[in-house]
């Protein structure tokens, strides 16, 4: 969007916001977050139903206008009388013969509701009230109008055209309603292979307006449909049987499965959903688990601090072999999103429990590689130390080449070596990790040459460093490491004199950071565009950026 928004103002319309799961929430805050002087305008659309769902969103938006991001929540009022006549003339476009009090008892009924007053209409088509015809609609003959029964509420409308349907255009509505959004005729006709009436059975409330047939399909060879209305959906959902939910959920969970393909990752959060309420919380927390992974490695922590979080709640605590990989994934997270008291603790856990239970010394390892890294931000450097030996002479039990070329990097960063020993060091690990194609650690090793050059005063190569950092991380998408080779370059730039280049680079630092929810490099591009402004003879301004990171330290919970 921000490269879209250099050549024009862009407009992004996200509707039906309210079917969005919570990782997607998630991302849509970080995504606003990053809008700062962006020419981007978005428009949500969403119905109540988010704000039960998710009551702390419309707050989590309002701290927003603190990073200077417009935020404003518009609520749509019941459409008025006059409005109400002019839909109820618009859905009876040949309704002209209809007896004025009919038209009234509709409107009366709805209250303002348009979809109530379309459900009204088509459940008094269904009960033969109105007939429909060439060249109008008219009322049945014989039709008095007290006895006509127009339930009191939207929810008793659906339910009465629920009731009127066939058994087995029921039944296949049920099945439907397993999928909170978007189903498919070829999934529906899984829960019941033995079926043969479930597509005839689509087509026909298809034909009623219940569904929406929805084109392109997301699945080759498979029809793809919606409800009409998510009250419909979850209407018709409370009707099936409990016994059967956990059914159909698994059901419909190893069908997305199967059918995903290599777009599993894309459809992990349904998966997990499913699994989830058909009570295989193991099945859950993997597909959890695997989406925290993923968005990780891609620098986004927000979502990937959503799932593993649910992972965790649904990991039995005797469960170490399951429970261990998410606590050392929960922490890895902690820690880039600043809660490096929580990091620390869970590191520990893990190493901990790690050492004991059979097949996890790999997670010990890990976690006291990045333990060594907590410690050695919060000042502890001999506890860091100590951290990185142990996690180096674990990996050489292991023999886990990959893992002892990375412990090998940590613990250089405690030996006490003349530069040109640690400068032939380092670039030995970078060999390393190029020849095993490891290109997330190719990154981060000349994040840390960059590191090196910069306290050598060689600002030159740091320079350089930094930017064969940049361009790994772009290619692998990660938005942690591009963020910080931005706000080391920008390091680079003011050493060099070039005030305005390094406040830009500061500037695009704290933009990615606010878009992963890195608290951490928030702060710290705030401080250097703070001592950036005050070279550049703006007082003012740097108290202002200064303020801005006492404000975002002291939300953070820092040892």
């Amino acid at each position: 969007f921000h490269a879209l928004a250099e050549d024009f103002p862009l407009l992004l319309v996200l509707d039906d916001l309210h079917w969005a799961d919570q990782t997607s929430i998630e991302f849509f805050t970080s995504l606003f977050a990053g809008l700062e002087g962006v020419p981007v305008f978005v428009l949500a659309l969403a119905r109540p139903s988010l704000d039960e769902r998710l009551p702390e969103w419309d707050q989590t938006l309002r701290v927003l206008k603190t990073l200077r991001v417009s935020y404003q929540r518009l609520p749509l009022a019941p459409i008025s009388r006059e409005d109400s006549l002019a839909l109820v003339s618009q859905i009876l476009q040949q309704a002209g013969a209809l007896p004025p009090a009919l038209s009234a008892l509709i409107l009366f009924q709805a209250g303002g509701n348009p979809y109530y007053i379309e459900e009204i209409v088509k459940m008094l088509i269904e009960e033969k009230v109105i007939r429909p015809g060439e060249p109008d609609w008219a009322a049945s003959a014989g039709t008095a109008l007290p006895s006509i029964r127009v339930p009191r509420s939207l929810e008793g409308v659906i339910q009465a055209r629920l009731d009127a349907l066939a058994p087995e255009e029921k039944l296949t509505l049920q099945r439907a309603a397993i999928f909170p959004q978007e189903f498919w005729d070829d999934a529906v006709l899984r829960l019941d292979p033995e079926d043969p009436g479930i597509r005839r059975a689509l087509e026909l409330l298809a034909q009623r307006g219940l569904i929406v047939p929805r084109a392109p399909s997301s699945f080759e060879a498979a029809h793809e449909f919606s409800f009409k209305h998510h009250i419909l959906r979850k209407a018709t959902y409370e009707t099936v049987l409990l016994k059967l939910r956990k059914q159909y959920h698994q059901q419909a969970a190893q069908w997305l499965e199967e059918h995903a393909g290599e777009r599993l990752s894309e459809y992990q959060g349904k998966i997990a959903e499913h699994y989830e309420r058909a009570g295989c919380n193991d099945k859950a927390a993997e597909c959890l688990l695997q989406m925290c992974v993923a968005a990780y490695k891609m620098g986004v922590f927000p979502p990937a601090l959503a799932a593993v979080e649910r992972a965790l709640r649904l990991t039995a605590e005797d469960d170490l072999p399951r429970r261990i990989p998410v606590i050392y994934w929960l922490a890895q997270v902690q820690e880039k999103m600043g809660q490096f008291v929580q990091a620390r603790e869970n590191d520990q856990w893990v190493i901990q429990q790690g050492q004991s239970a059979p097949g996890m010394l790999t997670y010990a390892a890990q976690a006291a590689q990045a333990l060594s890294w907590v410690l050695s931000v919060q000042g502890k450097m001999d506890e860091a130390k100590a951290c990185a030996e142990d996690a180096y002479r674990w990996a050489g039990q292991l023999q886990d080449e990959v893992l002892l070329a990375r412990t090998r990097a940590q613990r250089m960063n405690f030996l006490d070596l003349p530069p040109e020993e640690y400068r032939a060091e380092i670039y030995a690990v970078l060999r390393e990790f190029e020849a095993l194609g490891l290109k997330p650690f190719m990154a981060v090793t000349w994040l840390n040459i960059g590191i090196f050059e910069f306290t050598q005063c060689n600002h030159a190569a740091a320079g350089e460093a930094y930017q064969n950092g940049l361009d790994i991380y772009r290619q692998i998408g990660h938005k942690w490491g591009e963020a910080n080779c931005y706000g080391n370059l920008g390091l680079v730039l003011r050493q060099q004199g070039d005030l305005q280049g390094a406040l830009q680079h500061q500037q695009e630092y704290r933009r990615i950071a606010l878009e992963i929810g890195d608290q951490e490099g928030v702060a710290i591009s705030g401080a250097n565009r703070g001592h950036i402004w005050l070279e550049l003879a703006s007082p003012d301004l740097a108290l202002a950026f200064l303020q801005e990171v006492v404000t975002t330290l002291s939300t953070q919970n820092k040892a």
